[in-house]
């Protein structure tokens, strides 16, 4: 976890974004990463790789 955490830190360095909230839940195994502070999300949307990205009905809360 830690090595796959190094490899995505010089990517997440070069975001445009101030914050970044990690919330890791151990039971089912996700890392979620919020860009601004989180929030309920109203719709989740599955892509094909494995990653959900979450809208709050306007905006997108990843």
């Amino acid at each position: 976890m830690i090595q796959a955490c190094l490899k995505l830190s010089p990517d997440l360095a070069r975001l445009s974004v101030k914050n970044i909230w990690v919330d890791y839940d151990k039971e089912a195994d996700v890392l979620y990463l919020s860009f601004r502070k989180p929030q309920r999300a109203r719709k989740t949307i599955e892509t094909d790789h494995d990653v959900l990205i979450r809208t709050d009905g306007w905006y997108f809360i990843f």
